[in-house]
């Protein structure tokens, strides 16, 4: 089984990098993408690979961090 990696803060440079990379590898990882507002993002990513993460708002860490395996 892949693990399962959030990548914190996707929808900016080096988070939205990041996700494009490990996107890409041959041997693609589960990716999940943490954001404030999953409702706006343009990121190339199915909608359940999407989670809110908003690090001013600790009730969206348990959610986002289900079953994930790396940070």
């Amino acid at each position: 089984m892949n693990e399962r990696i959030l990548i914190t803060g996707s929808t900016g440079h080096v988070g939205a990098e990041t996700l494009r990379q490990l996107l890409t590898m041959p041997d693609r990882p589960a990716v999940v993408a943490g954001m404030r507002r999953p409702d706006v993002h343009r990121l190339p990513v199915p909608p359940d690979a999407v989670v809110t993460l908003d690090f001013s708002d600790t009730r969206t860490f348990e959610a986002a961090l289900t079953n994930v395996q790396r940070v």
